[in-house]
């Protein structure tokens, strides 16, 4: 059956060549192709008929003719076009430079570059524009930098304006990109021109700045610092919420940015003297002032159908003051999904309370707190209790109604009765409502617990999560799951407590729990919970859809931004992807709650990893101060010790690790070193952690972790006498990784040492091994999988031998072996690993590179940190490499970029790929890249071995001679 890269071939005319593919995505494949005749390159893309999209190869027909008719020197041009079989394909411009999003990524843009930019986007518009079309996917991604020029590219979703677009876009769907479509393309309404308008509005804001700019912004209460004010007013214009109070065509804005750069260029300069002055000034006065405002979250429009539940007040015995807080959580779920409703996050609510109020509120704080969520309507309240007998009164108030109550409600009973009396009063104030749909009123019935001991308990141990004192957290949960075992809520805390704990027991546990409790929680919760169980099985994608899908409908959303950011920082990193795109959700979760400690630690051990010391000694401060008692706050000194600190301050922290308690050293064992990339720091930590005084497990983990990290810096000899001291301690543990090191490809390793190894994995009796002594997933992550990874390392260590009849009969039984579902999911994935190993060894690099690609890399992302076979480190750097051969270079830079964070264990691969990317820049002429990553080598491995010195050699060599062909 022939390959549709060879059908392409045999279908072109003969003056195209098509060396090879370039990206695949939802519309279909670009390959790289030369014109013989004219002697140039050009792209060719592709329709692949088995796309789920059925709509694709009409959008993509449509896009060859839209580009077609558009000769412009910013747009795109298309050649010709064709049919192969029932594909569509054209050929189109090979565009030779990057993406506006790739240059943005190393930081804004100045503010010639900027107006250029937008220059040539707009001139292209009113290409565009003239013949009727409106792009509507006008983002970073779609524009390519050609030297000082812009090219505005994929018009696959462009349509005629005012022609039915019906017949390429399925119903209901809104085509574009959510954090580039303006507010009526959002809102699924016609789009225009001045649709287009209002991206390259947003497009020249994020360039300007590096920020994201919010559609729930209005422009007159936007962040314009950075932006000089004539070009921020051409841009509050384009970005205006209301299409005909935007620039009425490409022509005038594009104007308007002119005469805004002529205006900036007349302008005499200031005395630099004055500047800095003034900067200083300005630090010194408004630095703070600044501060809360970039955390002030955008206030959304308000809606009518939100509503905000505040505290109640409290009266009688103190045994129920936490009613007053806990009716927040409680009648916001019973009054979530009425009719049209929706709560607004409990979190948000409690959090502005604290903050600006800090008392029960009356209707004037109320309604100010309410509009700050977007809630047209707001709940107040007060508990009367004598003697265990409770009195529940609720006001609903609507701001546009008048200053009083549009309903009212109350309910008496034992205090046992609570929710009871909760679901009566949720019921009064739904049908005293004086508009909205009442034939659709229903009572909702009880969606947390009909225990009152259990709901005591979860709040208990909410309390204790968000104070950041884990073990008691999970205690409180534990006991409400052990006082009403269908609590779903309680389980799903708890799974997410154990996270943090790096229990996989307790995770694997309470997910499936609170999933067989599901149909239990609230509509929004129980979409909280699916996004955790795909957090969990390690499905990134699919988890991101979901928070963000959340989020797009609740940006108060305190919960789900959390989530989002821990899924971005610790899944992103085994796919390429920087720790810093955790940063904008954890700020929006402290624009809602400014001591969200979860969130804190992220931004401070993301400014540790970036090297933002100032940031990151603020953060610091600021956390200590907030919380002092923090589970986590020796890990927060540490990271600023051995990222700022000198010399005697960090043995210091040394000498309190000491005493900590042994959990205390397994995360900063992985955290200090991975976020301060100081790996002697993690070296003497890891040491800490083979005290004799621990458990055998324990001391094992402090070896193979240091062996890790003095491989990062090239010490194999080194890391070779700390596996053979774990072999004392843990056998099994030390032959898995000398086993698996051994294999590494760039590691020096004797034929004669690979088959004693296999001998030694042959005698093994894995199946027999015990479960690790130790409750955490840094310890036992291999428990049932022994026998699962002595077959993967006999199929890999076969292959290396050049026996791969042995390989794949211990991959097939590898593939047959039953086991718990995380160990039968990875072993899918390394039977794939042994594969590719086996077509390496029989020359055959493109299969090799399918059976890597085939790989799901779904596991949850502790295990991932805790083993080099579940982050499966060595099938990542081959296919790195293989995609590199291929001349993939873009995806190969991705993945030879999965080692700078994310795991300790893998941070030997960091050299071999600083190293490789180099060479990879250098083809690409991206020099000044090619060199930050040769210094990169020579520094890390600067005490390497000397049979690993050749390759610091080699990266000095290129260093020197990239050094030489730059000066003059």
């Amino acid at each position: 059956m022939t390959s549709p890269l060879e059908r392409l071939r045999e279908t072109l005319p003969r003056q195209y060549e098509v060396e090879r593919e370039l990206a695949s995505g939802g519309m279909g494949t670009v390959y790289l192709a030369r014109d013989t005749v004219l002697d140039r390159r050009v792209a060719v893309k592709v329709h692949r008929p088995d796309l789920a999209d059925r709509n694709a190869a009409t959008r993509l027909r449509e896009e060859a003719r839209i580009l077609a008719r558009l000769r412009h020197p910013n747009i795109v041009s298309v050649y010709h076009a064709g049919e192969i079989g029932p594909s569509f394909y054209y050929i189109m411009d090979y565009v030779e430079g990057e993406t506006l999003a790739a240059r943005l990524d190393r930081g804004p843009l100045g503010v010639d570059e900027a107006l250029k930019l937008g220059s040539d986007l707009l001139s292209a518009l009113e290409a565009v524009h003239q013949h009727g079309i409106v792009h509507r996917d006008i983002k970073p991604g779609n524009i390519f930098l050609v030297g000082e020029q812009a090219l505005l590219g994929d018009f696959g979703i462009a349509k005629h304006h005012g022609r039915e677009s019906g017949t390429i876009t399925e119903p209901g769907q809104r085509m574009g990109t959510p954090g580039h479509m303006a507010p009526e393309q959002l809102a699924g309404e016609e789009v225009t021109t001045a649709t287009d308008i209002y991206a390259v509005g947003v497009v020249l804001y994020e360039a300007l700045t590096g920020r994201r700019w919010s559609v729930l912004t209005p422009p007159e209460e936007a962040d314009w610092s950075g932006i000089p004010q004539r070009i921020a007013r051409a841009l509050r214009r384009a970005l205006a919420v209301a299409p005909g109070q935007r620039w009425a065509d490409a022509a005038s804005f594009r104007a308007a940015l002119l005469r805004a750069r002529d205006g900036i260029r007349s302008t005499l300069p200031l005395n630099p003297r004055v500047l800095v002055a003034a900067a200083a000034l300005v630090a010194v006065l408004g630095g703070g002032w600044l501060l809360r405002r970039s955390l002030m979250p955008p206030q959304p429009p308000v809606s009518s159908g939100r509503i905000a539940v505040l505290p109640f007040s409290v009266r009688g015995g103190g045994g129920f003051d936490y009613l007053g807080v806990g009716m927040v959580d409680l009648l916001s779920t019973k009054l979530d999904g009425a009719g049209e409703l929706r709560s607004a996050d409990p979190r948000a609510v409690l959090s502005m309370v604290e903050r600006d109020v800090r008392t029960s509120p009356g209707p004037q704080e109320g309604e100010r707190i309410a509009r700050r969520l977007g809630a047209g309507l707001y709940v107040l309240g007060n508990i009367v209790e004598v003697q265990g007998h409770l009195r529940l009164d609720a006001s609903l108030y609507d701001p546009d109604a008048g200053g009083d109550a549009v309903a009212q409600a109350s309910a008496e009973g034992d205090a046992a009765q609570l929710f009871d009396l909760v679901d009566r009063v949720a019921t009064e104030l739904l049908v005293g409502q004086s508009r909205g749909p009442t034939g659709s009123l229903r009572r909702v019935a009880a969606v947390t617990t009909s225990s009152l001991p259990a709901l005591k308990a979860y709040l208990e141990g909410e309390q204790e999560y968000r104070a950041g004192h884990f073990a008691p957290a999970a205690e409180a949960f534990e006991r409400a799951t052990e006082l009403d075992s269908t609590f779903a809520l309680a389980w799903y805390r708890l799974g997410v407590t154990g996270d943090w704990l790096v229990r996989s027991d307790l995770v694997e546990r309470s997910a499936e729990r609170a999933y067989r409790h599901s149909s239990r929680l609230s509509d929004h919760d129980r979409e909280l919970f699916e996004a955790f169980l795909a957090y969990r099985r390690g499905d990134a994608a699919e988890a991101e859809r979901l928070y963000r899908s959340i989020l797009s409908t609740r940006p108060e959303d305190v919960e789900a931004w959390i989530q989002l950011g821990e899924l971005l920082f610790h899944y992103g990193p085994f796919r390429g992807r920087s720790v810093g795109e955790a940063r904008e959700p954890f700020e929006r979760v402290l624009s809602f709650e400014p001591g969200e400690i979860h969130a804190l630690t992220h931004l401070i051990r993301i400014a540790a990893f970036q090297g933002d010391r100032a940031e990151l000694d603020s953060l610091v401060d600021h956390a200590l101060a907030l919380n002092p008692e923090y589970d986590r706050a020796l890990e927060l000194r540490a990271l600023r010790t051995f990222t700022i600190g000198d010399e005697e301050s960090q043995q210091e922290i040394l000498a309190e690790l000491e005493a900590a308690r042994v959990e205390q050293l397994m995360v900063m064992a992985w955290s200090v070193p991975l976020y301060t990339q100081n790996f002697s720091a993690g070296i003497q930590i890891f040491g800490l952690l083979t005290d004799p005084a621990y458990a055998a497990d324990v001391r094992a983990l402090g070896h193979t972790g240091r062996a890790c990290l003095l491989l990062a810096h090239g010490r194999w000899r080194d890391a070779r006498a700390d596996l053979d001291a774990a072999a004392s301690l843990d056998a099994a543990a030390a032959l898995e990784y000398r086993a698996l090191l051994s294999a590494t490809p760039f590691l020096p390793v004797a034929r004669g040492e690979l088959e004693a190894i296999r001998a030694e994995l042959i005698d093994w009796n894995a199946g027999d091994e015990p479960l690790a002594t130790t409750r955490t997933t840094w310890v036992n992550v291999h428990d049932r999988a022994h026998r699962h990874l002595q077959l993967y390392l006999l199929g890999l260590l076969s292959a290396r031998l050049g026996d791969s009849d042995a390989a794949i009969r211990h991959a097939r039984e590898l593939g047959q072996l039953e086991g718990p579902e995380n160990v039968t999911g990875l072993a899918r994935d390394l039977v794939l690993g042994i594969r590719a190993q086996v077509a390496l060894a029989r020359g055959r690099p493109d299969e090799a590179l399918a059976a890597l690609e085939g790989a799901s890399l779904q596991t949850w992302y502790q295990r991932a940190v805790s083993s080099l076979f579940y982050s499966q480190a060595l099938e990542r750097y081959t296919r790195a490499e293989l995609l590199a051969d291929a001349g993939r270079e873009p995806e190969a830079i991705t993945w030879f970029s999965s080692f700078a964070a994310g795991s300790v264990r893998h941070l030997f691969y960091l050299a071999p790929s600083h190293l490789k990317r180099g060479a990879i820049y250098e083809r690409l002429g991206q020099v000044e890249r090619a060199k930050d990553d040769y210094r990169r080598v020579v520094e890390l491995w600067s005490d390497a071995d000397p049979e690993l010195r050749p390759l610091v050699t080699r990266a000095e060599a290129r260093l020197d001679a990239l050094e030489e062909q730059g000066q003059p």
